[in-house]
């Protein structure tokens, strides 16, 4: 992978910003394709092949300090509905063969 081309990246922004969806709904998503475009030197990126998916999970005490998104309690529902193929994620994955 090369050094991400500015120029590609403006013209990636653009085409996002043209596309049927609300501003910023795609999150991060949509930064990433801007990346990958950038990097690779073509808009609309080319599809990422060889892909594959690791999810981490875990409860430690920097919990309790209020930086985390989710209480401690919670992971284990969230593990389960990993493993289980039900979270959005799991979508993703099975839809691109991942």
């Amino acid at each position: 992978m090369r050094a991400p081309d500015a120029a590609v990246g403006r013209s990636a922004e653009d085409r996002l910003a043209g596309l049927a969806v609300p501003p910023g709904s795609l999150g991060r998503l949509g930064e990433l394709g801007v990346w990958l475009a950038s990097c690779q030197g073509v808009v609309p990126p080319t599809a990422p092949t060889n892909v594959r998916l690791a999810i981490f999970a875990g409860d430690h005490g920097v919990a309790a300090y209020g930086v985390s998104a989710f209480p401690p309690a919670i992971t284990g529902a969230m593990v389960g509905t990993f493993r289980a193929g039900r979270a959005g994620v799991s979508a993703l994955a099975r839809a691109h063969d991942v």
